[in-house]
């Protein structure tokens, strides 16, 4: 897949980029947070952490306190976290 470029300024701590399936939220997310902790939670063992025990994000980001920036993808599976 193509990345397009796209004008889409973010916010200063944090923010969320909302849309449609399929539109390149994921790869516009990878291709501007390439060091970012990434979690994807269509990954089933990700998800099962996480719904699990929703504490595991903060020891999850603890764990990788050198990255700077967290994108968690697919959101809307756990609103709990």
């Amino acid at each position: 897949m193509e990345f397009i470029p796209r004008f889409c300024k973010t916010g200063k701590e944090h923010f969320f980029l909302l849309g449609p399936r399929g539109t390149g939220k994921t790869l516009w997310s990878r291709h501007h947070f390439p060091e970012a902790l990434l979690l994807d939670l269509l990954d089933l063992e990700i998800h099962r952490s996480l719904a699990a025990r929703p504490e595991r994000l903060i020891e999850l980001v603890a764990a990788n306190s050198q990255r700077s920036q967290v994108v968690i993808d697919e959101i809307q599976k756990l609103p709990a976290i």
